[in-house]
């Protein structure tokens, strides 16, 4: 099945910069998901390989406000949230390759694979967007693959 974010970014040409470290951030991750799908076992992560604004972002209270109303926690709940609680998510997140393009409306969107109709794992590439600079952020609805 496919899973997907839609997100808007900041009026040109900021965006073109956010688009880089969007498209750059997802392939790490697309590259630790593969690691991780080959040998579950023994993956511990790469986390140091990502890039800093992720976890300066993870002081940004604004920021992860903005993440626990898209989640629907409760306020605070992410009070200690870090770039290794969202590295923790990420690994337990079943979606895999993550995708970042534009839609014909002018907006962008993130869309992944996902094994399971209700697999939990929005947190993670969610907080890469808010991270990034994005916003407007909204579930797509799931699609089942057409074989």
């Amino acid at each position: 099945m496919k899973a997907g974010l839609t997100f808007a970014l900041p009026p040109k040409p900021k965006d073109a910069p956010i688009l880089a470290q969007l498209r750059e951030v997802f392939t790490l991750v697309n590259e630790d998901k593969e690691e991780q799908a080959i040998d579950p076992d023994h993956f511990t992560g790469n986390l140091k390989d990502y890039p800093d604004w992720l976890d300066d972002a993870c002081r940004d209270r604004n920021l992860v406000e903005a993440l626990e109303r898209f989640c629907e926690y409760d306020p605070n709940e992410l009070a200690d949230w870090s770039v290794e609680d969202w590295y923790e998510e990420l690994a337990s997140c079943n979606g895999w390759d993550f995708q970042v393009r534009r839609r014909r409306d002018g907006r962008h969107e993130l869309v992944f694979e996902v094994a399971e109709e209700h697999y939990g794992g929005d947190i993670a590439p969610a907080w890469i967007l808010f991270a990034a600079g994005a916003f407007g952020i909204t579930c797509q609805p799931l699609v089942q693959d057409k074989n």
